[in-house]
């Protein structure tokens, strides 16, 4: 084959495409629009109902995530002064500073709040339930594509990272549109240099992609070498250049001292455990019972998929691996190898494997909803087969609205202390009342952040002396933002000489109200009415002389 000869990769037949439709014609181009706007209109449902208030809380990655927004906003660099920053500082950890970029123009139109931290984990991931379509419908055709978008908007492992400000849910995104394009670009070459800055991207969102694109791009490269020479040398040239130039790059940062020992601290030190780890992402409790045992990870009691699913993602990779072998499909091969793959950086490292191997959640619809069609494709009979698949989607539906229902009450109180609930209503508190300094117990983690967020701080005045955090603690000793104060309760004045609010434990009352002149003015509840913070008022030692002019 000439250079610069077009390449035309074969569509999957046979078993894979038509076999399980068993002679079915796909739907019409006006019925799968309508389709697509309805599992559209479920995905951003799911994802944006509710947003700010389930989970409830902000967590201390959201808030130090928002701020840093926040102040790239007003002044162009983050909460430590660093302009632009490829990598945010945060707590110390150096992440991908991407979703602080994303997040600007919703806090721009929306304020500085819960909502708009969020708005963009909801709106990128409802964008890559449509992502899914386009990429299942290039290797499966339209009708199993749509199925495979359905079961990815109703996905309790997808909506759940949808609905909170962790970076990590631009990795799907990114990497499936990279993907896409990229199968494109084997047919239409203009689209392989942007593939491979796609691919860079992807791996520029969360700590996993930069383990696990790496290794699929060599798998993509291998698997399609011979459709990839035969391209011009410009664009193949260009893909290799801009994907190795752009990780080299990337991994000048990943390799400094603060990534790399934090990345070693979170390592498995045994290769057993490694193994054991890795299996696990494959096991009946990972996917349909309780799969992580970080409460920010998931809603007790459900695992990544649907019980009813378990049966059809079994199908679906028999069927896949079947057709694989017999027609040498390489999109199917890359599938499967990517399936192997997602578990690799989780299982490196100790806990939040759900959100480590979200990668996930792209291979297992396309399994599922491929396994569905191989299924009901047994039924003989079409429409007896095709009441069997409305039962599906019915059965599927009313899974979702259960688990939607338990997120938004039970979840978003029971979890409560894992999304630091109250901060907002003691900084409310704090702010309505004629208080001339509040004092704030250091023995909160990171109480600074959630001032500077609620507060909507003045990201100049704290960029000349922002604080770090004491290493290993995520805790602070002391600072000062205007009117808030956080230390060590020692340092709290004798008396109320002025209007003086302290923010302590619930074990630290009893010792201010011995030591000092003081009432509580308010306790802050937790949606299952645990108390994580009392606030006392400082009374004078004089009334008197402080009345007096």
């Amino acid at each position: 084959m000439e250079r610069g000869a077009s390449v035309v990769i074969r569509k999957p037949t046979g078993p894979l495409r038509w076999a399980p439709l068993c002679g079915e014609s796909e739907f019409k181009p006006a019925t799968v629009f309508l389709l697509v706007i309805l599992i559209l209109v479920i995905a951003v449902g799911a994802r944006f109902i509710h947003l700010g208030t389930a989970p409830s809380g902000l967590s201390r990655d959201e808030v130090s995530t928002g701020y840093d927004a926040y102040c790239i906003m007003k002044t162009g660099s983050d909460q430590f002064g660093e302009f632009l920053p490829l990598f945010a500082r945060s707590y110390g950890d150096y992440n991908e500073a991407l979703y602080r970029y994303l997040a600007v123009p919703s806090i721009y139109l929306l304020g500085l709040n819960e909502q708009s931290v969020r708005v963009p984990a909801a709106l990128f991931g409802s964008l890559t339930v449509v992502l899914l379509f386009l990429l299942g419908r290039f290797i499966f055709g339209t009708n199993i594509a749509l199925m495979q978008a359905f079961l990815l908007a109703i996905s309790p492992w997808h909506v759940h990272f949808s609905k909170v400000a962790f970076r990590v849910i631009l990795f799907p995104f990114f990497f499936s549109l990279a993907l896409l394009v990229f199968l494109t670009a084997l047919k239409k070459q203009k689209y392989l240099i942007p593939s491979a800055g796609l691919f860079v991207l992807a791996s520029y969102t969360y700590s996993s992609a930069r383990v696990f694109v790496p290794l699929f791009w060599i798998v993509i490269v291998v698997v399609f070498f011979d459709q990839l020479r035969g391209l011009r040398r410009f664009h193949f040239v260009g893909f290799m250049v801009v994907f190795v130039g752009g990780m080299l790059v990337l991994g000048y940062h990943w390799s400094s001292a603060p990534s790399m020992v934090r990345a070693i601290g979170q390592m498995e030190s045994s290769p057993f455990a490694w193994i054991r780890s890795y299996g696990s992402f494959f096991g009946p409790s990972f996917l349909f019972m309780t799969s992580d045992r970080y409460f920010m990870s998931q809603m007790t009691g459900y695992g990544l998929l649907y019980p009813v699913e378990a049966i059809s993602v079994v199908a679906g990779l028999v069927g896949i691996l079947r057709a694989a072998v017999k027609d040498r499909n390489p999109h199917l091969m890359v599938l499967v190898v990517g399936l192997l793959l997602f578990p690799i950086p989780a299982a490196f490292t100790d806990g939040g494997e759900q959100r480590r191997a979200l990668i996930g959640t792209l291979f297992f619809p396309l399994l599922s909803g491929y396994g569905f069609f191989v299924v009901t494709g047994l039924v003989g009979n079409l429409k007896l087969r095709r009441l069997v698949r409305v039962a599906l989607v019915v059965t599927l539906i009313s899974m979702f609205l259960n688990f939607g229902t338990r997120y938004l009450t039970i979840y978003a109180g029971a979890s409560w202390f894992h999304w630091d609930h109250g901060w907002k209503e003691v900084v409310d508190f704090a702010d309505d009342g004629s208080y001339d300094t509040v004092f704030i117990s250091n023995r909160f983690i990171t109480p600074h952040y959630f001032i500077l967020f609620y507060t909507e701080y003045s990201p100049e005045l704290y960029q000349k002396n922002p604080k770090d955090v004491i290493p290993g603690t995520q805790r602070i000793d002391s600072i000062e933002l205007g009117k808030f104060r956080v230390g060590d309760l020692e340092e709290i004045p004798a008396d109320g000489g002025s209007s003086v609010l302290l923010v302590v434990k619930p074990d630290e009352v009893q010792g201010v109200l011995t030591s000092h002149n003081s009432q509580i003015a308010t306790i802050i509840k937790s949606p299952i009415n645990y108390v994580p913070f009392v606030l006392l008022e400082l009374i004078p030692l004089n009334p008197a002389s402080v009345d007096s002019p």
